[in-house]
């Protein structure tokens, strides 16, 4: 039964990072609050335990391709989680699905490498993999989560939705430098792992990487969020610009025209009522011409 509880662990270690490293910083776009993932996670790690259960009662706990197998099936609920509830975000879920999936190999893999050690608690190599694992992550988890929520609340709608069609490329690139570097896909489906102390290097730099590429990512939609509004302020001061030219012109013929009538009836008092009548019309022009760019200005304050 110890066995059972040590690889209940290490597959719950595996779904918290995923929990913290995509529905952690997709959650901050939506009004969810953080008691629906608590709920959530709850739920799910029930699901995962009762799942344990059976897989147990047909598999042997040690024959580490099914095991594999049922990881696999029991996350795709959990990895089908975020394109049910963020929907208009697919490739950004993409991108954090990626980003997870190289972060895994991470604290995992230091783990893993503890164990080959012969690193023990209470007796169980295993045991240790699972407990030096969760010191990894709770080490390295956090920087990143940051990160990945400094990230989307960043926007820049007409710069991102290009970007993140292309940057879900990198943290996959990051996954196959795993396997290649560490042979690790010829051990996923045994028992042995890599005792070298490259095996542990090779994750310390991927996840480097990683910081890396959410640094320059926030740094590049930060940037283009800035060269946006900067575009915007000065299309509206351009038209603003525009605006005034313009009413200055279109004003400046009716007030023209008003004070030549004023001065002429001056001095031809019998032309008064034929230039009282004219200058009224041009008065009645000019106040529809100011009613319409009234509106107009407030047209554009709404949009």
């Amino acid at each position: 039964m110890i066995q059972f509880h040590i690889e209940y662990a290490n597959v719950l270690l595996a779904y918290i990072a995923f929990y913290g490293c995509v529905l952690f910083p997709m959650w901050k776009t939506r009004d969810i609050r953080t008691w629906h993932v608590v709920v959530h996670g709850f739920c799910y790690a029930v699901f995962l335990y009762l799942a344990l259960l059976v897989f147990k009662q047909f598999w042997l706990m040690d024959n580490i391709a099914a095991f594999q197998v049922f990881k696999l099936l029991t996350g795709l609920p959990l990895l089908a989680t975020p394109f049910f509830v963020f929907r208009k975000r697919v490739w950004q879920n993409i991108f954090l699905t990626s980003m997870v999936f190289a972060y895994n190999f991470i604290p995992l893999g230091i783990g893993n490498y503890a164990e080959e050690h012969g690193l023990m608690f209470a007796g169980h190599p295993h045991l240790a993999a699972v407990i030096v694992g969760a010191v990894a992550m709770a080490a390295t988890m956090p920087p990143l989560m940051f990160l990945l929520k400094k990230l989307f609340e960043t926007s820049c709608p007409t710069f991102s939705g290009a970007i993140w069609r292309i940057v879900w490329l990198l943290p996959v690139l990051l996954c196959t430098i795993i396997f290649l570097g560490s042979s690790y896909f010829g051990s996923f489906f045994s028992i042995a792992h890599h005792a070298d102390i490259g095996f542990v290097v090779i994750r310390i730099l991927v996840y480097l990487a990683l910081l890396l590429i959410c640094c320059l990512l926030h740094a590049t939609i930060r940037q283009a969020a800035e060269m946006e509004k900067a575009k915007q302020k000065a299309g509206e001061l351009a038209a603003k610009t525009d605006f005034y030219r313009k009413m200055s012109h279109d004003l400046r013929t009716p007030l023209t025209v008003v004070s030549t009538n004023i001065q002429t009836a001056q001095r031809r008092p019998e032309e008064a009522p034929a230039l009282l009548t004219h200058s009224q019309d041009e008065i009645m022009k000019m106040a529809g011409m100011i009613s319409e760019a009234l509106q107009d200005g407030d047209k554009g304050v709404g949009e």
